[in-house]
């Protein structure tokens, strides 16, 4: 019976230490987890988030969006960095050192562009859109300190061509650097309508808003034309005149939208009476005369002055 007991009280000692490794592999599980939280881990598989690179690159991201501003505003949209680690079984691994690590060095370091890639282009050369940074193979780059980057990003943001760009560092060996530039294109006009209107006057306004097909799309371009719009009626007496434009995916065509001009003109401004002071020399009659284009409203009473 004794031995019984020691052959129990040993199995419940080897299970007892088996939970409590078991719960301290989870803890250490738990831990790495947190630990790896607040790193962006990127299939290699996607093709839409980051330009192609090899599954062990490490990826250094400079980007500027346009943040829902307006384009041609004088936005001061900042430009940060990001360092992706890029694997297939999402675990960082294989990282470049010293790419990860070429922003946070203390001493400046030169560095030269060995090549320039171009993601995300539709409609453009990548050659034009090299061209348009101002960046080359060869350029020499202090880093961290130059601003060859930055100024590439805002000479393409100055085209108003693009919705957002991104440049990523995707590889260093010894000082030879490689660059990606990741672009999004604006969409183009494929075609646009009115509503609120009549027929006849849509065909008057076609030649108003100043609208191309085929363009680029921006912001300053539907301003532009809903301003020609509000002209037009203000002119024709409509001056409370509201107009909205609204844009939508066109379906047909790649990278095209559909723009409707929703017009609520409400109703026409009209004088009731014009009334002049300090006019002693000169009669009422003969200064509404002189006012071309200008009527009052007629009026109608049984009993005339």
């Amino acid at each position: 019976m004794h031995k019984i007991c020691q052959a129990f009280f040993f199995t419940i000692s080897v299970l007892s230490i088996q939970i409590t490794l078991t719960a301290q592999t989870t803890n250490d599980t738990i831990s790495v987890v947190k630990d790896t939280s607040n790193v962006t881990i990127v299939n290699d598989t996607s093709t839409d988030t980051l330009p192609g690179s090899k599954s062990t690159d490490q990826i250094i991201d400079i980007k500027r969006s346009n943040g829902g501003k307006p384009t041609g505003s004088n936005d001061t949209s900042q430009i940060s960095v990001t360092a992706l680690g890029v694997t297939k079984d999402t675990i960082p691994s294989s990282v470049n050192v010293d790419l990860e690590q070429i922003f946070n060095a203390k001493t400046p370091k030169e560095y030269i562009i060995s090549d320039i890639k171009v993601s995300g282009a539709k409609s453009f050369d990548q050659s034009l859109i090299i061209s348009i940074t101002g960046l080359a193979v060869g350029d020499k780059v202090i880093i961290p300190g130059a601003d060859n980057f930055s100024k590439a990003i805002n000479n393409l943001w100055k085209q108003n061509l693009i919705s957002n760009v991104e440049i990523y560092f995707t590889k260093l060996v010894d000082k030879n650097l490689s660059v990606e530039i990741n672009i999004t294109e604006r969409p183009r006009l494929s075609g646009y309508k009115f509503r609120g209107i009549k027929k006849g006057e849509s065909e008057d306004l076609e030649a108003k808003t100043g609208l191309v097909k085929g363009r680029v799309v921006t912001e300053n371009m539907k301003r532009s034309a809903v301003d020609n719009i509000q002209k037009y009626y203000v002119d024709k007496g409509f001056r409370n005149i509201e107009v909205k434009a609204r844009e939508e995916k066109d379906l047909t065509a790649p990278n095209a939208v559909l723009m409707t001009f929703l017009i609520d003109k409400k109703g026409k401004v009209k004088i009731n009476e014009i009334n002049f002071a300090g006019n002693d020399n000169v009669p009422d009659p003969k200064l509404k005369k002189q006012m071309k284009g200008t009527k009052e409203m007629s009026r109608f009473t049984l009993f005339p002055p």
